[in-house]
């Protein structure tokens, strides 16, 4: 490993003569296998270097933080003898550098986590929306924070389950409500804890009716307006990655994707090497409440930009998944990321909207196909909604505004 870091000799022994050169040589190659460069990998090695230099411990010996601190501020000056926030630079990276090392080989004592009030309870409500409900992992996450919230204020009151009340969720709802929730939030903690609590009514955790009881602010019928961009201004979006930028080049092919199938953020981010079926033009998304993937046509401009991406951005790794960070850790891409992908570039052209993510897309993409003329049905199909109720939002717009927007040619985003 040094050998291929150093070329100079000396430089390579003294690394593999330092203390601790196996447990260094096991995390670099873990970096080296994430696709780290080489002046990155030489960076850490001097790091590590150097915290095995100043922390007294043997092999396979455990170090806490108490020790990891007392090292950090018992470090001299720099060697240029400057002192203030250079040091205490120093001294932060050399904490980092040492948690980061020590934690990758399993050997950093941390305290412990502060327990989760009725994690066993949560556990068990998340396993039921994910096998019997077959909701998407996203959901499942949002639901059991909300969850998670009440439970850890209901447990500074109550040490069980079974001694809730209304009353208990009247007084919850009045600090989310005090906190400044929109009535928007405070619907979705109510729906969150109403499937909850009707989960925990059937197990048998607390009074089966408390479910029933729980109602979040009323949503008016035209509250809900899709709050997308315009089809002309989907087209400017995705005119910002013309150019021959890795960036550019991936998120062209995301925004296609999210323009064209009206796909979700997390639909793009699981979105698999394997859902591409290149001989049949064919792009499988999967859909957990069906419990099965939807299939569409591999529309030729979306199918271009992935090869585009494929063969000249993506890489090299045994990653599945289609779109992958373009710096190391190489890793599949986060929803964060594919949310920024989109906000970022409506932020820098101005477009206004009440929501500026991958989900903006989306409600455009429906818009634009209902001008197009198709059924609520067809776009509820498309969209991969549960029902076509979902879909009725997009009946509230402005139809013959919308009309004036070309045809749903896939060419018209080039």
């Amino acid at each position: 490993m040094f050998e291929r870091l150093y070329p100079d000799a000396r430089t390579a022994a003294r690394h593999k003569e330092g203390p601790l050169a196996e447990d260094r040589i096991a995390f670099l190659a873990d970096r080296t296998s994430q696709g780290y460069k080489t002046s990155t990998l030489r960076w850490l090695a001097s790091k590590l270097l150097f915290v095995a230099q100043q922390l007294p411990v043997g092999r396979n010996q455990k170090v806490c933080l108490a020790q990891i601190e007392e090292v950090a501020n018992q470090l001299p000056l720099r060697s240029d003898g400057r002192s203030g926030s250079s040091t205490d630079e120093s001294r932060e990276l050399f904490r980092c550098s040492a948690r980061m090392w020590f934690r990758y080989l399993n050997r950093l004592e941390e305290p412990p986590a502060p327990p989760v009030a009725f994690l066993p309870l949560i556990v068990d409500f998340a396993t039921y929306m994910e096998k019997e409900r077959g909701l998407e992992a996203s959901t499942i996450e949002r639901k059991c924070r909300y969850v998670k919230d009440f439970l850890a204020w209901f447990a500074h009151r109550h040490d069980v389950l079974s001694q809730v009340a209304i009353e208990d969720l009247d007084a919850y709802f009045a600090v989310k409500s005090a906190q400044g929730l929109i009535r928007l939030s405070i619907r979705a903690v109510a729906d969150a804890l109403r499937s909850f609590f009707r989960h925990a009514g059937r197990r048998g955790w607390c009074a089966g009716n408390l479910a029933a009881a729980i109602f979040g602010p009323r949503i008016y019928p035209l509250e809900n307006l899709p709050l997308g961009p315009s089809w002309e201004q989907v087209r400017t979006l995705v005119a910002t990655t013309d150019g021959n930028r890795p960036t550019d080049i991936r998120d062209r092919a995301i925004l296609l994707l999210l323009a064209a199938y009206g796909l979700r953020s997390g639909d793009v981010s699981r979105l698999q090497l394997e859902d591409l079926d290149w001989h049949n033009e064919i792009l499988c998304v999967a859909r957990p409440k069906r419990r099965q993937a939807q299939q569409y046509p591999l529309v030729h401009e979306v199918g271009d930009a992935i090869v585009r991406y494929l063969q000249e951005v993506r890489p090299c790794c045994a990653n599945r998944e289609v779109f992958l960070t373009l710096h190391a850790p190489i890793r599949r891409l986060s929803q964060g990321t594919v949310w920024n992908v989109v906000g970022e570039r409506m932020a820098k052209l101005g477009i206004v909207t009440s929501h500026r993510g991958p989900h903006s897309l989306r409600h455009a993409c429906a818009t634009h196909l209902l001008a197009d003329g198709l059924s609520l049905q067809q776009i509820s199909e498309h969209l991969g909604h549960g029902s076509v109720n979902v879909t009725r939002i997009y009946a509230k717009v402005d139809l013959p505004g919308l009309r004036e927007v070309a045809d749903f040619d896939l060419g018209g985003l080039l």
